[in-house]
């Protein structure tokens, strides 16, 4: 049996280590192609510092500030969206993908915007073409190229990887658990789960089935309770006055959802209406002892 558990976010994550080591790589392989490549080039058997000095003499400059601050913007774009990523409780990989391709895309056009301050005082100041110099001055554009590449193998291997219709794997109910772990007739016991780490989305209107079973076998309780999309819930009830001594069993599951499908079909609310596909699951059930007051 598949478990959802944490893959969905872990190729959420992945996706965003590239993106963002694409996009850190572009914002800094570009403010050197603009103020130390392309110079070079432009100038040849000049060194840097005599470079930047003509420049000024002739006043012009390279817009050395606004490349730096537009690389250094590209770099904390690149460390925010990771962080924002792996802090989110569920990130969708295709959402972090379409994200990273839009920052990486729209990187091109403002590069050549900062840089072309530069390109101008190259050409004015030493008599030549604004265009680019340097035969690394295509380093940025397969910066972008690979990266957009790097995304796309991502997103393709997420697709190949799901057995969910809707681009997800399965995802099981939370473990739950039950407090206090010995009562008696009449006593109060609580039953409650997290969310999933996973995205089950059982919908606004979610229910949980919570039983009870005595040592004698015979389900004493039984009764449904709001419950949170993600799979949380708490619940309390008085254990019957009726229910014999011994080990009891809790058993808490989503209410009138095919929760245990393992194809990742129909294990959501949105999918249930075609017909359910049950394959074997082990009952979720926690021991209650009950002794006689």
């Amino acid at each position: 049996m598949v478990h959802g558990g944490d893959v969905p976010k872990g190729r959420a994550v992945l996706a965003a280590g590239v993106g963002s080591a694409a996009l850190a790589a572009y914002s800094i392989a570009g403010a050197f192609q603009t103020l130390v490549w392309n110079p070079l080039a432009a100038v040849p058997g000049a060194t840097l510092a005599e470079i930047y000095a003509a420049l000024a003499d002739a006043g012009e400059s390279l817009g050395a500030p606004r490349v730096i601050a537009w690389s250094a913007v590209g770099v904390a774009l690149a460390a925010v969206a990771l962080i924002a990523t792996i802090l989110t409780k569920t990130p969708r990989a295709s959402d972090v993908i379409a994200g990273y391709l839009a920052l990486i895309v729209l990187a091109a056009p403002s590069h050549w915007f900062v840089a072309f301050t530069g390109g101008m005082g190259i050409a004015d100041a030493f008599a030549t073409s604004g265009g680019g110099h340097a035969r690394r001055r295509r380093v940025p554009g397969l910066v972008v190229a690979r990266g957009c590449l790097a995304l796309l193998v991502v997103a393709v291997s997420g697709c190949a990887g799901s057995t969910s219709g809707d681009g997800e794997l399965p995802c099981f109910p939370p473990a739950f658990s039950v407090a206090p772990s010995s009562a008696k007739p009449g006593d109060t016991v609580t039953v409650t789960a997290p969310d999933a780490v996973c995205n089950p989305r059982y919908g606004a209107n979610a229910r949980i089935q919570v039983a009870m079973t005595d040592a004698a076998g015979v389900e004493v309780m039984t009764a449904t309770a709001p419950m949170g999309d993600a799979g949380g819930f708490t619940y309390s009830f008085e254990v019957p006055t009726r229910t014999a001594a011994g080990q009891s069993a809790i058993t808490a599951m989503p209410f009138n959802i095919d929760w245990c499908d393992d194809t990742g079909r129909n294990n959501r609310a949105a999918g249930a209406d075609g017909g359910l596909d049950r394959v074997s699951c082990v009952l979720p059930q926690k021991p209650l002892t009950i002794t006689q007051g």
